[in-house]
């Protein structure tokens, strides 16, 4: 589960203050954040991949793991809250994959056209 105070530490930690996530989210910097601080927050993959962006940190680590320790039995609900936990991690990762090789593509794009515009 998304967690809405491991941003505020890194608020603190970095010294960046809210209104320069604030401008990079919304474009606004008098918007408010405080609605994704909150514990029930629960931000869309846009967001959460231009937070990790701007922290410098990959997605999964707005996540915490007190939910998975909580989940120690064995029983069917708890066996299939792990299958879906470890699968949203799983396709988060695949994800930031995707985008790194995109970039990359982009990249090799450009320098095909710039090769292509000196002909």
């Amino acid at each position: 589960m998304f967690n809405g105070q491991i941003v505020k530490n890194l608020l603190k930690e970095t010294k960046r203050p809210t209104a320069d996530l604030s401008e990079l989210l919304y474009g606004n910097r008098k918007r408010s954040v405080s609605n994704l601080l909150g514990e029930n927050s629960n931000p869309t993959a846009h967001t959460l991949e231009q937070m990790a962006k701007f922290f410098g940190v990959t997605i999964d680590y707005f996540f915490t793991d007190e939910e998975e320790q909580a989940l120690t039995e064995s029983t069917p609900v708890t066996v299939y809250m792990r299958t879906i936990i470890d699968t949203q991690k799983k396709l988060i990762h695949d994800q930031e994959e995707r985008i790194k090789n995109l970039e990359k593509i982009v990249a090799l794009k450009e320098e095909e056209m710039n090769l292509y515009k000196k002909r």
